[in-house]
């Protein structure tokens, strides 16, 4: 495996697990580690070529961009800090 490729998966998996550790306490930070983590995973399955998951990456990442939306600016004062 090329050191790039153990990068990005290194930081994949970092980031995945504090996304979810802040997804148990239903934090609105869930949305922007989640997005942070994006690129990496565009870039891993496009140039694996694994289209299934790419597609699901961008379907993701636009699920993410809404939660910050929502939470960020259309319902600021609702969000727990």
């Amino acid at each position: 495996m090329a050191t790039s490729e153990i990068i990005v998966q290194s930081v994949i998996g970092v980031i995945g697990i504090f996304g979810e550790l802040l997804n148990l306490r239903k934090s609105r930070w869930i949305f922007p580690v989640g997005l942070i983590s994006q690129p990496f995973w565009i870039y891993s399955t496009f140039t694996h070529g694994q289209w299934g998951i790419f597609s699901l990456t961008l379907m993701y990442c636009a699920i993410r961009i809404r939660g910050c939306y929502l939470w960020f600016y259309k319902y600021p004062r609702a969000a727990k800090p």
